[in-house]
């Protein structure tokens, strides 16, 4: 993965199906002379050896915002719902406050006959990504060894004219799998990670935990929180949606993240 993407901080790596790994050997042992086209024998031969990596896609992530993977509706059993009421009334439903001990707004509890409920944020957290420009990447490293010496350069689409350190050898890059079109488009999906630092502006590590990474259709996501039943819900969301004292529990709070994975994974691999 590469990190330097101007405003985006890494890219995603897709194995293509058509671009599998392949090597070639050869010896050279005879050349042609160019001013009397007479063929040569070479003292030492040289060994040619030729190793293409599969060829993979690149694609440029953006950092949209984080999500939680299974916001929760709790509620208190009390006719006592005022807004500043304690917790030792309304329990884990308490409005919050930030670390400068100021109200979060919408935080506070909604109130149905002979209960308070609310919504919080237990568990885990994911990055959100944007999937933009792709490209094709692949490596190509050529040996020639003469003897016991043995000369080395990788070329690919970044690097497409290498020398070797020793100088014996210079390749140029004169193809670049361009046959290779089928490379699939995610514009209009999100790839969601789990969340490793709470404090990243930029997440730079994304982590090795495949089996938890998603992509999921933009249009099941609110960016700014502000749409019931879509992953991002926030707090004014909830607490504005219509209806609120007929509505049943969890009425703002489907087809969240957990949904999503639940629906794809046995259930033998979650709790």
């Amino acid at each position: 993965m590469a990190n330097d993407l101007k405003q985006h901080t890494n890219t995603l790596r897709d194995i293509t199906q058509s671009g599998g790994e392949a090597s070639i050997a050869a010896q050279l042992v005879e050349v042609e002379r160019n001013d009397t086209q007479t063929m040569q024998t070479i003292r030492s031969p040289l060994v040619i050896t030729i190793n293409k990596s599969a060829a993979y896609a690149l694609y440029e992530l953006t950092y949209i915002r984080d999500v939680a993977f299974k916001p929760g509706e709790l509620y208190v059993k009390t006719r006592k719902c005022e807004l500043d009421a304690s917790s030792d009334v309304v329990e884990m439903c308490e409005r919050l406050r930030d670390e400068s001990c100021h109200i979060i707004e919408h935080t506070q509890l909604k109130g149905k006959p002979n209960t308070t409920h609310c919504l919080r944020f237990p568990g885990d957290w994911f990055h959100v990504f944007g999937i933009g420009k792709r490209s094709l990447g692949f490596n190509v490293r050529i040996e020639v060894k003469k003897g016991s010496s043995i000369s080395a350069v990788d070329v690919g689409p970044e690097n497409r004219t290498v020398i070797s350190d020793d100088n014996f050898l210079r390749v140029n890059l004169v193809g670049d799998f361009a046959g290779y079109t089928s490379i699939p488009s995610f514009e209009d999906f999100y790839l969601v990670t789990p969340r490793l630092n709470v404090n990243a502006e930029q997440p730079q590590d994304l982590g090795t935990d495949f089996s938890r990474w998603m992509l999921l259709e933009r249009v099941r996501f609110t960016l700014d929180g502000l749409e019931c039943n879509k992953i991002g819900v926030g707090y004014e969301a909830y607490s504005t949606q219509p209806d609120f004292c007929t509505s049943p529990l969890w009425s703002c709070l489907h087809n969240q993240l957990r949904d999503f994975w639940e629906a794809d994974v046995p259930s033998a691999l979650w709790t």
